[in-house]
């Protein structure tokens, strides 16, 4: 199959949550309706209309310049961003020597997240994005590229050891105060904007507010992370649900420091992304693509891997296709819950990765 069919084909796919949901992108939403209540003086993170607003004050403003756009006119951008988002990832991702044809069946194992991920407006393709390009980019872009990624995902932070391991070491102490220096520019047209007194207050309700939030959110059933899955066993974890997503971070490093950027290590960080966060929707699953790419790349290269690499990948279908949101209202379903597929699916794929990688001892060099 031609790139042009397999471009035609993400469109279709595209096509469908526009229709399903035309002009409304709850989670881009929750951004605009914080930026109203700067601007208004009201509570940002207590908003009496129960808007989960749960991402830092800055986060918040990297989309007042687009506050005044008419909001179906910005859902549509937001929609194309997603849309050219994956055809980019799949292309950075792509083995030397694979063609769009590969890409298309890839696509195929992350296609409900996906789909969730447009239909809800959400950021996790873009932010991973961005992440990615990082190591290519100009010094002077490199630190707005990774705060403006981190402060939408805060847990993209497990990505950084990549990041770094993916750029040039001479160029980590530019990286370093690119960063520092875009969230100092941030802070102060943060002040400058909505107040200095603002913007204190913004970050003492932000600092009182997640850890509640996060606690709540650990509870809901469409809570498809590995922290959810451990509290509902154990409650008592409950409380140090952070240490899981410290956890992951330290693995990211302990894998970036031992063989930096390996072909393996990057699919295997966006697993533990995944599986350690303390929120994790069923969107977020979309982050398996570099592990599906990964698997389906050696099923089709080596036949010494490929048995467990097919156990992998009908892993990840299994988890995240047949078991999804939809099925969770039936009751032929409800039992599945107490082992959550999608956790098993991401531990199915990062023993089959971490397998392969072993018997592709090239890549450990």
């Amino acid at each position: 199959m031609s790139g042009g069919a397999c471009s035609f084909f993400i469109f279709i796919v595209a096509v469908a949550p526009l229709i399903a949901h035309p002009f409304f992108r709850g989670d881009i939403e929750i951004f605009f309706r914080a930026l109203q209540a700067s601007f208004e003086g009201s509570p940002v993170y207590f908003q009496p209309n129960g808007s989960e607003h749960t991402k830092p004050p800055l986060a918040t403003l990297l989309f007042l310049p687009f506050y005044f756009w008419p909001r179906p006119f910005f859902y549509a951008f937001w929609d194309l961003l997603n849309v050219i988002a994956l055809p980019i990832l799949i292309w950075r991702l792509l083995p030397s020597g694979r063609k769009w044809r590969f890409a298309l069946a890839s696509v195929f194992f992350v296609l409900g997240p996906w789909i969730r991920e447009l239909a809800y407006g959400q950021y996790n393709l873009i932010t991973f994005l961005v992440l990615l390009l990082t190591p290519l980019s100009r010094s002077w872009l490199q630190g707005p590229m990774v705060v403006g990624a981190v402060l939408l995902k805060p847990t993209n932070v497990i990505f950084l050891p990549w990041v770094y391991a993916a750029s040039d070491r001479k160029h980590w102490a530019g990286l370093s105060f690119s960063c520092f220096a875009t969230l100092a520019g941030l802070s102060m047209v943060y002040a400058l904007v909505f107040g200095g007194d603002a913007f204190m207050d913004h970050h003492r309700q932000y600092l009182q507010f997640a850890p509640l939030m996060h606690l709540a959110n650990i509870e809901k059933p469409e809570n498809f992370g590995l922290c959810r899955l451990l509290v509902s066993w154990i409650p008592s974890l409950k409380n140090v649900s952070a240490y899981f997503f410290l956890l992951g971070t330290i693995v990211s490093f302990a894998l970036c420091t031992r063989w930096r950027n390996a072909p393996f290590v990057l699919p295997l960080i966006g697993i533990l992304v995944v599986l350690t966060s303390p929120m994790v929707w069923f969107q977020n699953y979309v982050l398996m693509l570099p592990a599906a790419m990964y698997l389906l790349d050696a099923a089709l290269r080596a036949p010494r891997t490929l048995n467990v690499a097919w156990l992998g990948l009908s892993a990840v279908f299994l988890g995240t296709q047949l078991y999804n949101p939809t099925l969770l209202g039936l009751d032929q379903f409800q039992a599945l819950r107490t082992i959550s597929p999608p956790v098993c699916a991401g531990f199915a794929a990062m023993a089959a990765v971490w397998w392969v990688a072993t018997r592709r001892t090239f890549e450990f060099v």
